[in-house]
């Protein structure tokens, strides 16, 4: 509401009105009239500048409720997150060392049978795209029918022989598939096994997304043996089918050929950063200026749990600055000071925070100091006052200046020459010479008689003449 007040409010006020400009400025425009003064005195508020351009970050965000209601889309959200696991289990540098190795080998010897199937409640016809309904279960059979071209592809990309090992009965297709069920199973944990609610479902998808995998089936122990699975897999896998799903929710037809689909995992796992806002990762990325950023964040408004997609895109971000009149804030809060501290108005109703928008009162009373106000930003104490407190001066020196550094340079040189000048034995230096940096001239005689030589005078000298005669 305040936006559209400045963005049009300033063509409204009669002083910067383009019809009225010869009548509110003399001197060819450099100087107002006085009845232009006179209004310009009372404004709440002016326009500074027009354009004012930042590099910053544009917010977007979609909700993930309307998204994920349906259930196809979140089986277009679980056939991402498979592919997202396989892409990652074979792009993974320590891949031969998992297939290499004699616990994950041995704990998944039931899962390389050709009729394996795992009866898990957990498995839907809903929910799976390899779930086979004359099994009741998720099948290997299936599972390579479904995704097989897609490990073959993967296979392929990543070079030195890959695509020969991607058989149906190789060890890659077979930690490709328990994988994919332990990330699923994994899901159906945090979401509290309930199949049908969005909520829940949301849920257990945001804790995944955080990283909050917990293992609570005695057949996935296995992954155990290497916590990479999880940190290089699986989590990265989550996230990245959630970008997907929402790339899919907009251009459905975009990721059906493995090429593009593959390109895209590329494109984003090289340029996108996707994790949760609370993880330092995030705030590192913000700080360091990453281009594109996306984050699944958990929005709690008045008892309802809501789900958001947060993107932000770094662009160059257009402002308009005002400067706001002093006795118009000053005013504004005293008067907010004086219906909560004096008359005890606790209302949220009261006048002091009612809109007015011509004088910007919401802005303008939430940046009050606390507990009066609620700024959206408050500096440090240290920046705040780091010009005006004499201790904090004494410990940090003051603010480093052009100024400040030739003043320090100059003050050095000066004492330097001082030194050199007070420990030269040619001569005794005048101090106010010394400080000046220039060396004493020599000290005159003087002029006036000492006390010895007047007492030995007389009062009316011989002459000079008499003396050498």
């Amino acid at each position: 509401m305040h936006v559209d007040i400045i963005i049009s409010g300033i063509n409204n006020v009669h002083v910067f009105d383009t019809d009225g400009v010869c009548s509110n400025w003399w001197c060819n425009g450099r100087v107002l009239s006085p009845s232009a003064m006179f209004s310009l005195r009372w404004l709440a508020w002016q326009l500074a500048c027009s354009k004012y351009v930042l590099e910053g970050y544009s917010v977007s965000d979609n909700s993930a409720v309307s998204m994920l209601q349906v259930f196809d889309f979140r089986k277009v959200l679980l056939t991402y997150y498979v592919k997202s696991i396989i892409y990652y289990t074979i792009q993974s540098p320590k891949l031969e060392e998992w297939l290499s190795c004699p616990a994950i080998v041995e704990a998944l010897r039931p899962a390389a049978e050709r009729n394996f199937v795992d009866l898990d409640p957990i498995f839907n016809v809903n929910l799976d795209e390899d779930y086979d309904f004359r099994a009741a279960g998720v099948t290997r059979n299936r599972f390579c029918a479904i995704y097989h071209e897609w490990i073959l592809h993967c296979c392929g990309r990543r070079g030195g022989g890959g695509r020969r090992r991607g058989g149906r009965d190789s060890p890659l297709v077979t930690l490709c598939f328990a994988l994919s069920l332990v990330g699923r199973r994994a899901l159906a944990a945090a979401r509290h096994l309930s199949a049908s609610s969005v909520e829940f479902f949301l849920y257990g998808l945001h804790a995944l997304f955080k990283g909050d995998f917990r293992i609570t089936c005695a057949r996935d122990e296995w992954v155990f043996a290497d916590v990479a699975l999880l940190r290089a897999v699986l989590v990265p896998a989550v996230r990245m089918a959630l970008k997907l799903h929402q790339d899919h929710f907009m251009f459905p037809e975009e990721y059906s050929s493995c090429s593009a689909l593959h390109g895209a995992i590329t494109l984003h796992s090289s340029r996108l950063v996707i994790c949760h806002e609370a993880a330092p990762a995030w705030r590192a990325h913000v700080l360091r200026g990453a281009d594109h950023l996306l984050a699944l964040r958990h929005v709690m408004e008045e008892g309802n749990d809501d789900y958001k997609i947060i993107m932000l895109n770094k662009r160059q971000l257009g402002f308009r600055v005002i400067k706001l009149n002093r006795e118009c804030v000053r005013g504004l809060w005293a008067g907010q000071q004086q219906e909560l501290v004096y008359l005890r108005n606790r209302n949220p109703e009261r006048g002091s925070i009612q809109n007015a928008k011509q004088a910007l009162r919401n802005i303008i009373n939430s940046s009050c100091d606390q507990p009066i106000g609620y700024p959206i930003y408050v500096s440090p104490l240290t920046t705040s006052y780091a010009e005006t407190s004499p201790a904090l001066l004494t410990l940090t020196g003051g603010a480093v200046t052009a100024a400040s550094i030739r003043d320090h340079a100059k003050a050095l040189w000066t004492r330097i020459r001082r030194r050199c000048g007070e420990g030269c034995s040619s001569g005794e230096a005048c101090p106010s010479a010394a400080e000046a940096g220039v060396r004493a001239p020599p000290r005159p005689a003087s002029t006036l008689p000492s006390r010895d030589q007047s007492e030995l005078e007389p009062d009316n000298p011989i002459p000079n003449h008499l003396l050498h005669s």
